[in-house]
């Protein structure tokens, strides 16, 4: 296991693009130097630097604030209460399941609702992991209503994003009987719910680099994986992205090399027409993503858009006090080409297309690993928002 023994995790704060140039020419991606947020003049950015590269950064004259000393020691601790309560058999949503868990989970959920729930294998991840959706929805096998569609887990280290999914399935289906909403919107819509969207990534976030990004596909040069929300055709590699390919943002050989990416556009494609909503979901940094990514441009509807955004920002404030941000990424992140959202919304015409960026905030010492106390508040929260956004769809 890739090991993080005294690399500190470091916010730094720039005063303007030039620095914030400067910055990403001094300390590039690389595994003495983690991007986890990128510095921007309107917020600080935050990064994982090995010893030798914090002491290189103490010699500029860049200002930072030390968020987390040592950053194995977080990581150990998250794999001792994930281990404990795998040994004393917590409920599947208080923890972080494996790719075969997520799988068994929903097929177990489908079983015991039949009328209203299935699950469908959509393809195969590169080490040949079944990618497998559930299908949620009175009469949802007509195949004729309205389809809201959500995944998560396409960067392997947002452990948060499977587990919120799963959070979302198992409301549709237990609250279904119980709350007059949750019945309306599984009664109106379709969900398709895909809760692990880069199965063999994720799962090498268990025995190799619990910081690993990327699929696990053989590049060039021996590097392994690319970074599968670059990897979409629009506006491919064009920003934000990297041409080398071993590094955590490389956007592949071509789009859609990746068999997750093939995988998951071939099947939003064929159902496109019908698809109302796509949310793609994310760690970390409590935003609302919305189009577009690749430019400053805005999209038509971006009002409307906007307006369904301020509807989530206030749920996810209502449920657990957390506040959120709204926009386009460059606007609160960075342009960046090739991404899903951007590709459902512009090439398959889908009205509403979102990027949640879960819990913590930017200011957060733990980065990537959230806590296991706080998985259950950010699933509730997270579905709260899900909800309001579908019951705001005329």
């Amino acid at each position: 296991m890739v090991s993080y023994e005294n690399y500190k995790l470091v916010q730094i704060t720039v005063g303007n693009k030039q620095e914030a140039i400067d910055l990403e020419k001094k300390f590039p991606e690389s595994n003495e130097t983690k991007l986890f947020l990128p510095a921007i003049v309107e917020r600080p950015g935050s990064y994982l630097f090995s010893e030798s590269s914090f002491e290189k950064l103490k010699q500029t004259k860049f200002r930072y604030n030390v968020l987390n000393e040592n950053f194995q020691r977080t990581l150990d601790e998250e794999e001792q209460v994930t281990r404990m309560q795998n040994v004393y058999g917590r409920r599947i949503l208080h923890t972080f399941p494996t790719h075969a868990a997520i799988n068994e989970y929903i097929e177990e959920l489908a079983l015991q609702n039949q009328s209203l729930a299935s699950v469908e294998v959509i393809g195969y991840s590169y080490e040949n992991r079944e990618m497998k959706i559930i299908k949620i929805g009175r009469g949802h096998k007509e195949g004729t209503k309205p389809i809201i569609w959500i995944d998560a887990g396409i960067h392997a280290r947002e452990w948060a994003t499977p587990v919120t999914a799963l959070f979302i399935i198992s409301s549709l289906l237990e609250d279904y009987s119980t709350d007059p909403i949750t019945k309306a919107l599984v009664d109106k819509y379709d969900w398709y719910i895909l809760p692990s969207a880069n199965p063999d990534g994720y799962e090498y976030t268990r025995v190799g680099d619990r910081l690993w990004r990327k699929t696990r596909s053989l590049q060039v040069g021996n590097c392994i994986g690319a970074d599968p929300n670059r990897n979409w055709d629009f506006h491919w590699n064009e920003v934000g992205a990297s041409y080398n390919p071993c590094s955590d943002t490389y956007a592949g050989p071509k789009a859609f090399s990746e068999k997750e990416t093939s995988a998951m556009s071939n099947y939003i494609f064929r159902h496109k027409n019908l698809i109302k909503v796509y949310l793609t979901i994310h760690s970390y940094s409590q935003m609302i993503l919305t189009p577009y990514g690749h430019s400053y441009f805005l999209p038509p509807n971006f009002r409307e858009i906007m307006a369904k955004a301020k509807i989530m920002e206030n749920a996810f404030y209502k449920t657990h006090g957390k506040r959120f941000r709204s926009g386009p990424p460059p606007y609160l992140l960075y342009p960046v080409g090739g991404g899903s959202y951007d590709w459902a919304h512009q090439v398959c015409g889908i009205p509403y297309a979102f990027a949640f960026e879960l819990r913590p905030d930017q200011n957060s010492r733990n980065g990537f690993v959230l806590p296991v106390n706080q998985i259950q508040a950010t699933g509730e929260e997270t579905w709260a928002a899900v909800k309001s956004l579908a019951q705001s769809l005329e």
